[in-house]
């Protein structure tokens, strides 16, 4: 006869304040005990401006811009908001930030590989926002000098989203961002015009899985 194993999926999301969500998901035996890390990662504000003219957000690896009148507060999305508002950026680098990337690099039962990830949130009075039905706000994410190589001008990019509740990153349709070489210094940006605040990671699904067999001897 055959033994089958019963696996159940656990997806959990952690929160602190001043961080940039955790997400997990844990396939698990029936029975069994397994504990798990989980790093969050401190939010960084950048300066404010005024939701009814828009702005611009510039770091060194992040690029957002935001349409003038196109916020709102997701409790409330058909009144646009006025005022100052305070945007949280957190860039994660997949050549360095691994052991504290908030979700696995999954989506359902594919393996993904991700080019540049950023949490961008934009806040007024403690809540996070969102953007008016139909409005679009502009990113541009600096793909890293040690994956560069493996990119051209043009190349196109799926961008995906976390989502929490499933533990699985998502794509909204078919959107794709575009790489687009900087005439300043030659650096490459992947570009895209985004949907709604969150979470976003440009990647591509892993094709080729190299296995490694390795034997440790102990010499005593």
């Amino acid at each position: 006869g055959h033994c089958r194993t019963t696996f159940r999926v656990l997806v959990a999301r952690v929160d602190a304040d001043g961080h940039v969500p955790g997400g997990l998901a844990l396939e698990l035996p029936a029975g069994a005990a397994v504990s798990a890390r989980v790093t969050l990662v401190e939010l960084v504000e950048y300066p404010s401006f005024d939701a009814a003219q828009g702005g611009e957000i510039v770091t060194d690896t992040v690029r957002v811009s935001i349409p003038a009148d196109a916020l709102v507060d997701p409790l409330n999305p058909t009144k646009t908001l006025t005022g100052p508002i305070t945007p949280t950026i957190v860039p994660f680098d997949p050549t360095r930030d691994l052991a504290v990337l908030p979700g696995p690099l999954r989506a359902g039962e594919d393996l993904l590989e991700s080019v540049y990830m950023a949490d961008i949130t934009l806040w007024q009075d403690g809540r996070p926002l969102q953007l008016r039905d139909g409005m679009s706000a502009h990113v541009a994410l600096r793909v890293p000098s040690g994956l560069a190589r493996r990119y051209e001008h043009l190349d196109s990019v799926p961008a995906w989203s976390y989502d929490y509740r499933q533990g699985t990153w998502v794509r909204d349709g078919e959107l794709a961002g575009v790489l687009l070489t900087s005439v300043e210094d030659a650096t490459l940006w992947w570009h895209v015009d985004l949907p709604h605040f969150s979470l976003w990671n440009a990647d591509v699904l892993v094709t080729e899985i190299t296995c490694i067999d390795v034997h440790v001897f102990n010499k005593d």
